[in-house]
């Protein structure tokens, strides 16, 4: 139905497409039924109040038997209801039939989260009743939206399917997050109702970061090349089945893909979905020593939530405030961090200022819990699981009243989820050998500057620098240096392509290499023959701004694989500032002065602010390290 796929789509018509719509429903009038006729015309062309005055006494006579058309017209009427400024006429509406009308909305499937997200979001924000019953329907409505969420998602077989459905579907999750912990925390609930919370809480925080790139990453299996011709030849048949009638040469060639998907299914990461991964806090607790703590936050419509927890606590924190304007902020630190070098002391206090109004919602809470451990802040080592819908806001710019945190704790890490605390990879190669690749042309400047740095660092034995310049096979070539060197650290050295379709914040897509580019795909050849990745390219350890499971970009490709610690860059970094980081970092390695890499990029970010020249935050906070710790 047109004015459904309108309504429930968002699809923006022009007025020439308007009226051609119009005019075809003109051309099959004595087909269709004429009031559905009179909506959709109403509806094309904005006139909520011609729905609410056609469906007012379909609503209001309710009928003996109720069917799936009346819970439409239902749903169409408390649409109309708000945007036609009647609000508690829909809050009514709701608290009486919504769930009543449920199980006859099953037969839109794909459309039934969004219609109960949607009267969740009415019950909570209408101030037509303020009693708790309202956050309870709110809760049970978004309760049944998820389940039917997981139900479709466990059905999609391919990695991008369920990528491209999460991204959809998160401002779900997000809400019904909200409405939790707005009964946890809320007087009037029963203890009962706030434990049920708490449990429920802990579980959608584990779903609302990129599941499908958790499930590639907890699969047991690799892409093999056998497994892309499989996949390969699944696409083949998918294509020569698009192309014919039905025959018994089509009936055969659905056979064959039936096989080739059970095959699939088996064994190609890309076509496994585990719906069933789980909080595990318990496990977090005993892999949490005395002197670590896992923090998760989100960002929601009212305000920040953060899951703390320690080797014996846990703390749910929320955090009310105007997110609309949190984000905003945000967006203007992301602007002033790639647009311009902060080179003035007025623009290192502007930055220092913002980051700090965007620090506090966090940093109190997290103060708080760490002050209550019996352990000094400069002994403890932090897990932090980051709301990638900010983009840009990295860890290393949070700071406590104009102290940045990195130095007043031990250790700062990223982390997808707690998953990677429960389940590191353990760095296996403790050698002090590295390979450095540098992707693009010797006339590109900054590569220019690149190339003369390493010169400097290849007079060690333990470095070994590939350049890559016009061959077809890079990547390839770098694989074969690792498989026979073995480096305990790669660093790879490009630009980072990004999205012309893509938000200004986004992050890269892939690498610019000299004939081709290089994606984020192709990192996964590296994970067998090294332990550390250090990806110096621009953004590429940001995501999407929208897409944040969905795209296709540098980040989620390489959280994806097993390395044991990453380096990434969040924004276009300093090219000088960023080889005295790594200058420290080699350094380090080759010497072996520190535990690891993580230790290593902290004191090479401490040594940064301490040179007037490198002071601001632009120079040395774009790189972030993501993995365990020593």
């Amino acid at each position: 139905m047109i004015y459904r796929i309108i309504l429930d789509e968002g699809v923006a018509v022009s007025p020439a497409k308007i009226q051609e719509i119009r005019d075809l429903f003109d051309k099959f009038s004595d087909r269709i039924d004429s009031k559905h006729a009179a909506i959709r015309s109403a509806v094309l062309i904005k006139d909520f109040e011609k729905v609410y005055e056609i469906l007012n006494p379909v609503i209001n006579s309710l009928p003996m038997k109720v069917d799936t058309e009346w819970a439409v017209d239902l749903s169409n009427y408390i649409m109309a209801c708000m945007e036609t400024n009647r609000p508690a006429e829909a809050f009514g509406l709701i608290t009486t039939y919504s769930e009543m009308v449920i199980p006859y909305l099953y037969a839109r499937r794909d459309l039934l989260p969004r219609c109960l997200q949607s009267w969740s979001q009415i019950l909570v924000r209408v101030k037509a009743g303020e009693s708790l019953d309202k956050f309870r329907l709110a809760r049970r409505l978004l309760e049944e939206a998820v389940q039917v969420m997981d139900t479709r998602r466990s059905g999609l077989f391919h990695k991008g399917e369920r990528a491209n459905f999460s991204d959809i579907h998160r401002g779900v999750l997000l809400d019904y997050l909200e409405v939790l912990v707005i009964i946890n925390k809320t007087e009037g609930f029963s203890e009962e109702e706030k434990q049920s919370t708490h449990r429920e809480i802990i579980k959608v925080f584990s779903f609302i970061n990129p599941r499908s790139v958790l499930e590639t990453r907890v699969s047991d299996s690799r892409l093999t090349p056998e497994l892309r011709e499989l996949e390969k030849a699944y696409n083949r048949v998918n294509d020569e089945i698009l192309l014919l009638e039905h025959s018994n040469e089509k009936q055969e060639l659905v056979r064959q893909q039936n096989e080739l998907l059970e095959e699939l299914k088996k064994s190609h990461p890309h076509y496994r979905s585990l719906s069933n991964i789980d909080a595990r806090i318990e496990e977090l607790h005993t892999k949490l020593d005395e002197r670590s703590v896992f923090v998760q936050y989100a960002v929601l419509k009212f305000g920040i939530i953060l899951l703390i927890v320690n080797n014996t606590s846990l703390n749910i924190e929320y955090v009310m405030l105007n997110t609309i304007k949190y984000r905003g902020i945000n967006e203007r630190l992301g602007n002033m961090l790639q647009g311009a070098d902060l080179h003035t002391e007025r623009e290192v206090e502007l930055c220092k200022k913002i980051t700090q109004e965007l620090s506090k919602p966090l940093m109190q809470p997290l103060n708080n819990f760490l002050s209550s451990m019996n352990v000094e802040i400069s002994d403890i080592n932090l897990y932090i699981s980051p709301d990638l819908s900010l983009p840009l806001f990295s860890i290393s710019l949070l700071n406590d009243e104009g102290e940045w945190l990195l130095n007043k704790v031990k250790g700062v890490s990223n982390v997808l989820d707690l998953s990677h605390v429960v389940d590191p990879r353990i760095a296996k190669n403790r050698g002090t050998k590295i390979v450095i690749a540098t992707l693009g042309s010797a006339n590109d400047k900054a590569i220019g500057i690149a190339r003369r740095k390493i010169k400097t660092w290849v007079t060690n034995p333990q470095i070994i620098h590939l350049e890559l310049a016009g061959q077809v096979d890079e990547i390839d070539k770098l694989t074969y240096l690792c498989r026979v060197e073995h480096p305990s650290t790669v660093i790879v050295i490009g630009h980072g392509i990004s999205d012309r379709n893509a938000g200004v914040l986004s992050g890269a897509v892939g690498i610019q290499g000299h004939t081709h580019t290089i994606w984020g795909e192709d990192f996964e050849k590296l994970e067998g023959f090294t332990d550390n990745l250090v990806l110096i390219s621009c953004s590429a350890g940001s995501n999407y701004e929208e897409q944040i499971e969905s795209s296709t970009g540098v980040l989620n490709n390489i959280l994806s694989y097993n390395f044991s610690g990453l380096v990434l860059c969040r924004w276009d970094v300093n090219a000088q500032a960023t080889f005295e980081i790594l200058d420290i970092i080699i350094n380090d390695i080759t010497k072996k002065e520190v535990v690891g890499i993580a230790d290593s990029l902290m004191k090479s970010q401490r040594e940064l602010q301490k040179i007037e020249k490198w002071k601001s935050p632009v120079f040395w906070a774009g790189l972030e390290y993501w993995g365990p710790q020593p």
